[in-house]
């Protein structure tokens, strides 16, 4: 859509937001002598966002950082995590928290957070604020019991937030990072985790996620899995970056290309799963108004993609390196544009420590998505796009004396259409994985639907819904289900004027009710209630 853009509004864009459009100033030491002091008259930004649900048992936290992010391109802060001797595994639950604040005038800016080389969050920052205060604060928080594998040793920490301060950008991003451990009782006990985490992401000082640049490059690292290897999941994170791609969802057929793509990894050069992206928008994207005080879904946590490799398990027990890459498909990329990609490999070994040995029995793996365009023009309006990609994997394995078969099946794509003035596009995502051993089927589905419709950046609606479903021998086991849908409209140039209105509902098999709806006016919040009706059903 910035092909409808003239040159003075893109200037203004580039004052007011948009991850990545600044340029950095030379780095300089973070948190140097002098740094502002915390703002004291803040806004609180808000999300509907379900909390993550923790036991009522007791706790402890783990500070990891306290720091200013001043002129902090290349200089993120590096420090160490060592275990809470007051709560000592296993845990229950491990939360990751992070409060920032920032006054003055500043960028939405990129923040990335990483326990031993594996990221545990993807995000982007809130703007100053707005109306009656001089600076936004907020807070996310991700469930990172999933490294638990990691915490029980001491682990390097480095929280990557690029930031410029000069004369106009004035804003420096107050930030706190923790870890709060839940023990285990007998009504809730350790939490599902790995028995390893193998991270593929940079190791080096200059923040945690590879680059890519160019189309077609994969970037990624040789690893050497156990031997007695069970199950493999990667964990990706990826946001995209530049003048053109950061809006790749909705500029059709010009600028970006088609409005798709897809998270991909890949192991020894061979395609082995892939997820369509989310179309994330960030809190400067068409000016920070549309964004005060509510964050469109997933700014703050650009949740990553879980995606089930365990067919290739018989191809990766030989001792030897085996290369995992991580790419980015259908991207079409521009001068400066790039996406910023890494993952978390979660290794599941077998009990008796023997080597695992299998096959890979079948692959159906399209090296690229089927792209059905018509744009009459040629001009990007009007303009249709179909996108369909199906992925299989069939593999078997001997493991713990048992002869395991296992299949994943993925099915993705979107449908996108163009008007003048209009994007509308819809991108669908299923991967079933089904795991038959000892006579006994397991099925486990997750889906998920994003719908994003917008009016020249000055009005958005955003649908973002998921499920995950278990079965064993056709009985269903175990369910979730949540929706999210937010509208946007009327923000205009660089004022606090938008209007907001988020819902976000959350179900599951156990019972739990989650409805939680909020609205603002110009930066100001003016609905905020939670409700225990309205909430999703079970998938079909």
């Amino acid at each position: 859509m910035r092909r409808f853009l003239l040159p003075a509004v893109l200037t203004l864009l580039a004052a007011v937001g948009g991850v990545g459009v600044a340029q950095p100033s030379a780095p300089s030491a973070p948190g140097t002598p002098g740094a502002p002091s915390l703002p004291t008259d803040t806004q609180q930004q808000v999300s509907a966002d379900r909390p993550i649900p923790v036991p009522a048992t007791p706790s402890c936290k783990v500070a990891l950082m306290t720091h200013d992010f001043q002129n902090s391109y290349g200089s993120p802060y590096n420090g160490t995590y060592t275990p809470p001797a007051a709560c000592p595994g296993p845990w229950a639950k491990v939360v990751l928290t992070l409060t920032s604040t920032v006054g003055g005038t500043q960028f939405d800016r990129d923040v990335y957070v990483a326990i031993g080389h594996a990221v545990v969050l993807d995000g982007t920052t809130s703007e100053p604020c707005c109306t009656g205060a001089n600076a936004s604060t907020w807070t996310v928080q991700r469930d990172v019991t999933d490294i638990t594998a990691l915490l029980r040793t001491p682990q390097p920490v480095q929280v990557e937030l690029d930031n410029v301060n000069d004369s106009t950008y004035t804003g420096v991003y107050h930030t706190l990072v923790s870890l709060t451990f839940y023990r285990t009782d007998a009504h809730a006990p350790a939490g599902p985790h790995a028995d390893r985490v193998l991270p593929v992401s940079s190791t080096g000082k200059g923040g945690p996620m590879l680059s890519i640049s160019k189309n077609g490059q994969q970037v990624g690292a040789p690893v050497v899995f156990p031997r007695n290897l069970d199950r493999l999941h990667a964990q990706v994170f990826a946001d995209s970056h530049g003048p053109c791609e950061e809006f790749w969802w909705g500029d059709p057929g010009q600028c970006a290309g088609t409005p798709y793509r897809e998270i991909a990894v890949y192991l020894d050069g061979k395609l082995a799963g892939a997820a369509p992206a989310y179309p994330g928008i960030y809190t400067g994207a068409g000016g920070p108004g549309l964004w005060e005080p509510i964050p469109a879904p997933r700014a703050w946590n650009l949740r990553p993609y879980d995606l089930d490799l365990t067919p290739f398990v018989g191809l990766l027990t030989d001792g030897r390196a085996h290369t995992v890459q991580l790419g980015v498909l259908d991207m079409t990329l521009a001068g400066g544009d790039f996406w910023a990609i890494a993952a978390n490999l979660q290794i599941w070994t077998a009990h008796s420590g023997a080597r695992t040995r299998g096959h890979l029995l079948s692959a159906t793996a399209p090296a690229h998505p089927t792209d059905t365009i018509t744009d009459p023009t040629t001009q990007g309006v009007p303009y249709t796009d179909t996108t369909s990609h199906t992925l299989t994997f069939k593999g078997d394995r001997v493991v713990d004396g048992r002869h395991v078969t296992t299949t994943v099946s993925e099915q993705m794509g979107e449908s996108a259409r163009q008007a003048v003035l209009v994007d509308d596009g819809s991108w669908t995502w299923t991967q079933s994985t089904t795991t038959e051993a000892g006579g006994h089927k397991t099925v486990d589905t997750q889906t998920a639907a994003y719908k994003l419709t917008t009016d020249v950046f000055t009005t958005y609606q955003i649908e973002d819904s998921g499920t995950t479903a278990s079965t064993v021998d056709n009985v269903r086991t175990a369910w979730t289900s949540y929706d999210e849908t937010m509208r946007t409209a009327d923000a205009t140039g660089i004022a606090f004027n938008g209007a907001e209105q988020e819902q976000y509902g959350y179900a599951d098999n156990t019972g739990a009710c989650y409805d939680h709806q909020l609205a603002s006016q110009a930066g100001e919040v003016t609905v905020d209630q939670v409700l225990s009706s309205g909430c999703p059903s079970a998938p079909a």
